[in-house]
This record gives C-alpha cells, sequence and structure tokens, in this order.
C-alpha cells in the first residue's frame, strides 16, 4: 500500500458483502418462525448491502432481498449493491403511504417479520405493523452484532484510516499550543 495519505483511498477495493444475509439467517436459527427479517438502521443496511444513503427499508428473506428507497437514491442503491455484489432488488417508492404499500407487498406471504427494536420509533413500529397486519417480532442486535466481527477488506479499511489520522496528527502537531482553537488550525 503507497504511503501518500492521499493515495490510500485509491488501493481500498469496493467492500464485497456477499455472505452477510446468510450469516444473518444463520444467527436466527433460534427463532424458525422469522420469514423475514426488516432493517431499518442506515449503518446495518450498508452492511448488509454497500448502500451508504440515508433513507430505505431493507427486507431480508432466506431467498432474496428488496431494499426499498425514494426516488433520491434509486440510482445510488443499484449501483452501489451491484458493486458490492449484494443480491438485492431495489425498489423506488414515491412517497410514505407508497413506501408502505411496496413494504406491506414485499412481505405478504411472510407470518411473521423480525426487526430491531432499537431501529423503530414506537410510532414506527406502529405504523409498519399496521400495514402488515400486526406480523412484527422484536429480534435485538442481530446485525449489529454480526457487524462487530470484520473481514480482512474492513480491517484493511480500519488501517488506513488509522494512518491518515496518524500522518494528520504530526502534520498538525507544532500548531497545537495553548490558545490555539481548532478553527485556527
Amino acid at each position: 500500500m503507497s504511503t501518500n495519505p492521499a493515495s490510500l483511498g485509491r488501493h481500498l477495493r469496493t467492500l464485497r458483502v456477499v455472505g452477510r444475509a446468510e450469516a444473518l439467517w444463520d444467527r436466527l436459527g433460534d427463532n424458525p418462525d422469522i420469514e423475514a427479517m426488516l432493517v431499518f438502521s442506515p449503518d446495518n443496511i450498508r452492511w448488509l448491502i454497500g448502500f451508504s444513503g440515508s433513507a430505505g427499508t431493507l427486507v431480508v428473506r432466506r431467498q432474496e432481498m428488496v431494499f426499498i428507497t425514494d426516488g433520491r437514491y434509486i440510482e445510488q442503491a443499484r449501483a452501489q449493491a451491484k458493486s458490492s455484489g449484494a443480491a438485492v432488488e431495489v425498489r423506488e417508492a414515491r412517497s410514505k403511504s407508497d413506501h408502505l404499500e411496496v413494504f406491506a407487498d414485499v412481505v405478504s406471504t411472510c407470518s411473521v417479520c423480525g426487526f430491531d427494536p432499537t431501529e423503530l420509533t414506537v410510532e414506527n413500529f406502529e405504523i409498519y405493523s399496521r400495514a402488515i397486519g400486526g406480523k412484527l417480532t422484536p429480534v435485538s442486535g442481530l446485525v449489529a452484532n454480526l457487524r462487530r466481527i470484520k473481514s480482512d477488506a474492513e480491517v484493511a479499511r480500519i488501517e488506513a484510516a488509522a494512518v491518515v489520522t496518524d500522518r494528520a496528527l504530526v502534520e498538525v502537531e507544532s500548531m497545537l499550543n495553548d490558545g490555539v482553537t481548532e478553527r485556527d488550525i
């Protein structure tokens, strides 16, 4: 890897997410009634399909994933999912009511859907529950716990970030004096 901080990012390939949905289902073995996991957290969505935007709902079923987002993110979601290797169908919802309709359609054949209760407000829980007839079952921390285990590619990114941070600190260290603010630096 180059030691030039500006070139570090060019050496990092797109993070591949293949196998992550399967890992989720392996962990769900204790909950055989759950037919889909609903993912609302942007961090968990990014880990599962590579999407870095801020709006959307991911439905993870055993044989498929469907990501529902608004028109601002359709092209981004498709491009990022493709480059990360995620096998996900991206569907557009043009309004909140359209989002709920698409969501209800995607999970219509599921008897029970799991969700992480830390990802939904009570209000949104009630909205989604009504949209699909109350089939939501809490499953705490499933994806977040999977995210704790880092792949070699993730470790490489952490190492690259540490190199850049160390170099930046060396660069500004002589400027760190009493009375100097962050803005001054």
